[in-house]
């Protein structure tokens, strides 16, 4: 089995609402050359007390 090749360009982007647009827009022109993207989130612990019973559709 060949030895994995190793792309040095992939990198982790700290994405926010003042830059969200540009980071798709690499996106949306990385997914053209690779079959896929990763993407993750992270949210700060916390309650949400909804007032109605709320369903978000996934």
């Amino acid at each position: 089995m060949p030895a994995a090749t190793v792309d040095h360009s992939q990198r982790i982007c700290e994405v926010w609402a003042c830059n969200l647009d540009e980071e798709m827009k690499k996106i949306r022109q990385v997914i053209r050359k690779y079959n896929y993207v990763a993407m993750g989130g992270h949210v700060c612990p916390g309650f949400y007390r909804a007032t109605d019973n709320v369903w978000y559709p996934i």
